[in-house]
């Protein structure tokens, strides 16, 4: 353990013992040796309260696909599609009342999807 302390120290100046979670370690590591762009922005307790509300796990649904001309579609993971084709969101968040005329990441998607099955 004091190896790895003093190795910490020695690269990032910083002490390991400060830091609860291997998580915190990395993350600290990160903003302060690679990530040089824009600050990661804290939102308020309001906002935080909002976004919690609507942030979801995994949706299983099982049902009988039964129709005409359907598709199927098997997403194991969105994410590194979205790390791939979306820039990493910095900065302060924007709030938005009213969404009819905006361009909503499942749009992206979809379009994406409709793509892939046109190729």
């Amino acid at each position: 353990m004091l190896k790895a302390q003093e190795i910490h120290w020695k690269e990032y100046q910083i002490d390991i013992s400060k830091r609860i979670t291997l998580s915190s370690l990395a993350f600290t590591i990160f903003r302060l040796a690679y990530y040089a762009e824009a600050p990661i922005s804290i939102p308020s307790s309001n906002a935080d309260q909002f976004i919690r509300r609507g942030y979801y796990g995994g949706n299983a649904v099982v049902y009988i696909p039964r129709g005409m001309n359907l598709f199927y579609y098997d997403v194991n993971s969105l994410d590194p599609f979205v790390m791939l084709n979306s820039p990493m969101p910095t900065g302060k968040g924007v709030w938005h009342g009213d969404l009819q005329n905006k361009k909503l990441a499942a749009e992206v998607l979809l379009k994406h999807l409709w793509n892939v099955h046109q190729l």
